[in-house]
């Protein structure tokens, strides 16, 4: 006499999940990708480490562009705070 393996679910049903949930309505518009932007630099602006990051990387990344000029001239200022 020979045992079965139980059948058990495959393991793809169970990363798709049931196809009757579905993300609450919120009747609210999307979001535009300018909102997005503005959501995600208010966050990254709240951290206080965020300007020096954000200007070692310009200066690293590119040093001859406008920018890096306006950063660099600003720099002692921004590690001051």
């Amino acid at each position: 006499m020979q045992h079965e393996p139980p059948n058990l679910p495959s393991p793809r049903s169970k990363i798709q999940g049931p196809r009757s949930a579905a993300i609450p309505k919120t009747g609210q518009p999307l979001p535009t990708p300018a909102h997005i932007k503005s959501y995600v630099r208010n966050i990254l602006l709240a951290n206080p480490l965020f300007p020096k990051f954000y200007a070692d990387v310009v200066l690293d990344s590119a040093p001859n562009s406008k920018l890096a000029s306006i950063l660099r001239a600003h720099y002692p200022k921004i590690l001051e705070k």
